[in-house]
């Protein structure tokens, strides 16, 4: 005895969806906003103006150096103008072993030196270079902070 074929039961079929289309976004219309959320949005708007308006003038005032450190410089460079010993107390460790210590640098010193002007001061940090120009050129005079004071550590 064969047995007849069983009919299969059905499959089920997703329904079909219409393909896809492409419509342009159209935001969803609201009202205007609260007077209080435009008076905050002004608020932000001109602090953050500020803020951009103060931005050159607090990198100019970091980057320049305080008037108190050329002063400083200057009137150290003076001073060994007049006494050029007293820039012995005023040298780096590494240039004052260079000179064969204090009291060969003392001897070393002339009496006086020659006159000149003094430019060009600038300070990064804890290191400056000034310009000493003087009848027979300009030289390069590179200090260093040291324990707090301006060091002189090379001459050129």
């Amino acid at each position: 005895m064969t047995q007849a074929a069983r009919p299969l039961p059905p499959v089920p079929v997703a329904p079909r969806r219409p393909p896809l289309r492409l419509v342009a976004h159209t935001p969803a219309a609201r009202g205007a906003p609260a007077a209080g959320a435009v008076r905050r949005r002004r608020a932000v708007a001109v602090a953050g103006l500020l803020v951009l308006a103060a931005l050159p003038f607090a990198w100019l005032s970091a980057t320049r150096a305080p008037a108190g450190d050329r002063t400083a410089i200057t009137a150290l460079l003076r001073a060994g103008e007049r006494d050029p010993a007293s820039l012995c107390g005023h040298l780096s460790a590494a240039m004052l072993s260079a000179a064969g210590g204090r009291a060969a640098c003392v001897r070393a010193s002339p009496e006086r030196a020659p006159a000149g002007s003094i430019g060009a001061v600038r300070v990064s940090g804890a290191t400056a270079t000034a310009v000493v120009r003087r009848a027979g050129g300009a030289e390069r005079v590179r200090l260093v902070r040291q324990d707090g004071a301006w060091r002189i550590d090379d001459i050129r």
